[in-house]
């Protein structure tokens, strides 16, 4: 009779029995509190090398600057500039319980080269990516001196001025498009088409 005094009681008694009865079961049916944890976090690396002899449809095999050999599972469609053997790379991959996973590449070999397109003026510029690393412009509005490959965009440094204690410009341009014929770079909303030359 007391519980009739406490109707709120009476009403969630079957939900506090049922929860109790219930508990986090396991496959063999304990109340046991499973936590999962990863075997490893993933190391991501950048590395720049050649493509070697190795590589198949799904493996992209890199001879590194140190002559480490490194496998990593890639499909084609990640690499920025297709691969073909003997092609100077760069990398960024997550390697994790023994397996190397490809996230971005380039293909520097595909990107060294001049890059020209007509201007809104009509007048035709161009821009030329050694693989050493130097860079040059022809009838643009700024000038580069350097490139380089980060986190798979690509840097174009511009020269230092002379008595400037300041570091030199940096522009930075995603790479959008990359293949034999055609070199696309974003940097913001901006888009930049480039045909090859050489």
């Amino acid at each position: 009779m007391k519980l009739l005094r406490y109707p709120l009681l009476l009403l969630l008694l079957p939900c506090i029995l049922y929860s109790c009865k219930g508990g986090n079961k396991t496959d063999d049916g304990s109340d046991t509190i499973i936590i999962k944890t990863l075997d490893s976090i993933p190391d991501i690396v950048e590395t720049i090398g050649i493509v070697g002899d190795g590589t198949s449809m799904n493996v992209i095999e890199v001879i590194n600057e140190a002559g480490d050999t490194i496998y990593v599972n890639a499909p084609e469609s990640v690499v920025a500039g297709s691969v073909s053997v003997g092609d100077k790379i760069d990398i960024v991959y997550a390697s994790a319980s023994g397996e190397n996973v490809i996230t971005m590449a380039v293909n520097l070999t595909s990107l060294a080269h001049l890059w020209s397109q007509r201007a809104a003026d009509g007048h035709e510029q161009s821009l030329e990516l050694n693989i050493n690393g130097t860079a040059s412009t022809y009838g643009m509005n700024v000038d580069y001196e350097r490139w380089s490959i980060s986190d798979g965009l690509l840097l174009l440094q511009s020269p230092r001025r002379i008595g400037s204690e300041a570091p030199a410009p940096v522009d930075t341009f995603d790479i959008l498009a990359l293949d034999d014929e055609n070199l696309v770079l974003g940097h913001g909303n901006v888009e930049s088409i480039f045909e090859r030359s050489n």
